[in-house]
Order: structure tokens, then sequence, then C-alpha cells
């Protein structure tokens, strides 16, 4: 279930990237090196501190490919389910982009119903 539902989202950011014109870039998924990267976190509540661990991991991953390939800058859409905390998602990368840019994205909360 969570796996269709991360392909999920992947798709909806491909056809986002796509109509807007944006380049994107899909890594490879390693779901051993994740699942090492929160290991003992598993029993963490949603927005809890795996999400956190969860997060830089992705995001320690997007900087090396952007310094690898020439970016100077990086944004993400984890903060679009109404399961996550934006200010989390952003606590996350602030730590982990290093030299390279942060954009953050400012979503309309009103749209996004949580339902915890």
């Amino acid at each position: 279930m969570i796996l269709s539902f991360c392909f999920i989202t992947l798709n909806e950011q491909i056809k986002y990237c796509e109509k807007l014109g944006v380049k994107y870039a899909v890594g490879d998924y390693d779901h051993d090196a994740w699942r090492e990267c929160v290991r003992g976190l598993e029993s963490e509540p949603e927005r809890g501190a795996r999400c956190s661990k969860c997060f830089a991991f992705r995001f320690d991953f997007a900087r090396r490919f952007a310094l690898e390939n020439g970016y100077n800058a990086i944004a993400s859409v984890f903060g679009v389910s109404r399961f996550k905390s934006q200010s989390q998602v952003d606590a996350a990368a602030e730590q982990s982009c290093g030299e390279i840019q942060y954009i953050p994205v400012k979503w309309d909360e009103k749209l996004r119903v949580l339902r915890l």
C-alpha cells in the first residue's frame, strides 16, 4: 500500500513538472538503504522522528545529485501529503542541503485536509 502511494505521488510529480516544463530526476529506489537509515524508528508516529530522518536521507541524495549534475538548487513535494508537516520537511532540507539552495514550496494549507 505505502509503496503504491509513493508511485502515485511520483507520477503526479512527473506530470506537474512536465506541465510546467521543469526538469526533474527520478533517483534509484534503494529500500535497503532507507530501512537502514530509519532502523529503530519503525514505531514512530507519522510526523515523528522517522519522518525527519527519512526527509534528511532523501535531501542528502538530492544534494549529491545536484552537485554531481551541475544544479545549484532543489525543491521538494514531500510536504504535499496531508499526513506530512511542511515545516518538518523544510527543517530537514535546511539541515541537509548544505551548499545547494533549498527552495521551499508554499502550499495553500486550506486545500489540504488533515485527517490523522
